[in-house]
Order: structure tokens, then C-alpha cells, then sequence
């Protein structure tokens, strides 16, 4: 018997014995597929360490920007909107910086 076959089996043994109040019967679809779903480890740890690495370069992109910004203030030669705009940072983040 194939692992499809077995679930199918298996849900619809607990839709005829009415387990969960009817669960079964209103969700049965569901079921099925979050069963049948294959997990796969490598593509699971493959996607949480991309995610990992994109926050990463973000949070840098974003500590350089702080830095960018910190200088054009000191160099009182910009405007705070003028480095909001250079550095790609919120106008109010500019303000809190000065």
C-alpha cells in the first residue's frame, strides 16, 4: 500500500468513527496534503541560512548608511533631506541622528 493510499485509509476510518467532532470530514484535504507534504532537511536549512545571510547584508547596508549619514552631518554641507536622500535612510532617522 502507498503512503497516499494508507492516509486516505486512515482518514476516512476516522470520518466514519466521527473522531474530533467531524474534523476529519470538514478538513479531510488539508490533511491529506499536510501528510503527503515531504519535508526536505537540506532545502529547509538551505532556505533558513539564505535568510539568514539576506538579513545580514541588510542590517550592514543599513550600519553603513548610519555611518554615511553621521559624516554628511558633520560636515554641515547637506541638508538632513539631501542625506536622507543620498544615504536611502528615513528623513526622521536623519533628524534623530543630529
Amino acid at each position: 500500500m502507498t503512503l497516499e493510499n494508507a492516509t486516505e485509509d486512515a482518514v476516512d476510518w476516522a470520518i466514519r468513527e466521527n473522531l474530533l467532532d467531524g474534523l476529519f470530514k470538514k478538513e479531510k484535504s488539508q490533511i491529506m496534503g499536510n501528510i503527503l507534504c515531504e519535508f526536505d532537511q537540506d532545502v529547509y536549512e538551505r532556505d533558513i541560512f539564505q535568510d539568514g545571510k539576506d538579513e545580514g547584508i541588510a542590517e550592514g547596508s543599513r550600519t553603513k548608511a548610519l555611518e554615511a549619514a553621521r559624516n554628511l552631518l558633520s560636515l554641515r554641507v547637506l541638508t538632513e533631506e539631501q542625506i536622507a536622500q543620498t544615504v536611502g535612510l528615513p528623513l526622521d532617522e536623519i533628524a534623530q541622528l543630529k
